[in-house]
């Protein structure tokens, strides 16, 4: 994906944070279903509750993710 347009985009998301990230995640969600109903992902449980095997991958997925190498 273009790094530019996903600097801005993370920018949103920090400028937003005040709404909530479920509530960003949850909009994000239902307008993705309204473009891809069969493919859109669900936003429904979150770290704190995956077991450890499963939280362990998803933080490695966000600790490994390039665009917040730049922080």
């Amino acid at each position: 994906m273009n790094g530019k347009a996903e600097r801005a985009f993370l920018f949103c998301v920090r400028a937003f944070k005040d709404l909530g990230y479920g509530r960003m995640m949850q909009i994000i969600s239902h307008e993705w279903y309204r473009y891809d109903p069969n493919g859109a992902a669900l936003a429904n449980t979150c770290y704190g509750l995956l077991e450890g095997k499963d939280r362990a991958a998803y933080q490695a997925l966000a600790d490994t993710d390039p665009l917040f190498k730049e922080d």
